[in-house]
C-alpha cells in the first residue's frame, strides 16, 4: 500500500468515526463548565474537536452552568477523570478529549455539597472512570 493510498484510509476512516462531520477536527479545543451556582461541580474538557466543544458549551449552559469559565477553582474534595468515549458525557469524535470532573464541599444556596465518599460514588457511576481525592 503506498503512502497516499494509506493516508486517504485513514482520513475516509476517520470521516466514517466522525459521521462525515466536518467540524469533527483535531482543533483540540477546551472549554470548563462551572455548576457552582446549581452544584459543587466543575468539570473541565480538553482536547475537542470543534463539534464536542460546541455541544459540551451549549450542554453545559442548558443544564446551568457557565461554559468557558476559565480553569475550575481550587478546593475541590476530589476529581474524576472520565474517558472521553464513556456515554452521555457531550464527546462524540475527540479521541484525544480529556474530561475532568472536581467536585466542592460547597455549592450554591440551596444545594449541599460533595464529601470525599460522596464524590468518589458520584465518579463511579461513570465506567471506567477514575476518582483520585484531594
Amino acid at each position: 500500500m503506498t503512502k497516499a493510498v494509506a493516508a486517504l484510509a485513514v482520513i475516509w476512516m476517520l470521516a466514517f468515526a466522525c459521521g462525515g462531520n466536518a467540524l469533527c477536527d483535531t482543533k483540540s479545543l477546551a472549554v470548563t463548565c462551572d455548576y457552582g451556582a446549581v452544584g459543587a461541580e466543575c468539570v473541565q474538557f480538553t482536547g475537542l474537536s470543534s463539534n464536542d466543544f460546541n455541544t459540551a458549551s451549549a450542554a453545559c449552559a442548558v443544564r446551568g452552568g457557565n461554559p468557558d469559565a476559565g480553569a475550575c477553582p481550587a478546593g475541590e474534595v476530589g476529581s474524576c477523570n472520565i474517558p472521553h468515549n464513556a456515554a452521555n458525557n457531550d464527546v462524540t469524535c475527540s479521541p484525544n478529549g480529556v474530561i475532568v470532573a472536581k467536585y466542592y464541599p460547597s455549592a450554591g444556596a440551596g444545594f449541599l455539597g460533595f464529601t470525599t465518599d460522596t464524590a468518589q460514588q458520584s465518579c463511579v457511576l461513570t465506567a471506567d472512570a477514575g476518582f483520585t481525592p484531594n
